[in-house]
């Protein structure tokens, strides 16, 4: 499975060192930060050949900039993840009391706007839906 990222990139966007983050590691959180961010590109189908096989998004399928946006977001959450690794495990509400505790308005996992902002941008997550006739 081609990564959209390399371990060099996300030590550069963690700024860190090969020895805090050996390659190994790198490539664990690059596969949990694609999985995550091809998890909020809805239904796109998974490309069964050619480089990016296993992946939803092939860099020859996107214009240059949507492919710029869509790595940068596997880099950021990727260093993210290696700077606070407990950061998918929570899910973020617009309300929290206690201290019998209630919760309102779920907004989901939390992974970082700077990431769920890069993909917008490059408009390949749907953000809506229209209904037809």
């Amino acid at each position: 499975m081609a990564d959209y990222v390399t371990p060099a990139e996300v030590r550069t966007e963690a700024d860190t060192t090969a020895a805090a983050l050996p390659d190994a590691k790198a490539e664990k959180l690059i596969r949990y930060a694609q999985v995550l961010i091809e998890g909020t590109l809805g239904q796109l189908p998974v490309k069964t050949e050619g480089p990016q096989e296993g992946r939803k998004v092939a860099e020859a399928d996107v214009a240059p900039w949507q492919w710029d946006y869509l790595t940068l977001a596997v880099k950021v959450l990727a260093a993210r993840l290696f700077h606070n690794p407990e950061l998918t495990e929570g899910v973020a509400f617009d309300s929290v009391s206690g201290p019998d505790f209630s919760r309102s308005g779920g907004v989901g996992k939390v992974f970082g706007a700077e990431a769920i902002a890069l993909l917008n941008a490059s408009e390949l997550r749907p953000t809506g839906a229209r209904a037809t006739p």
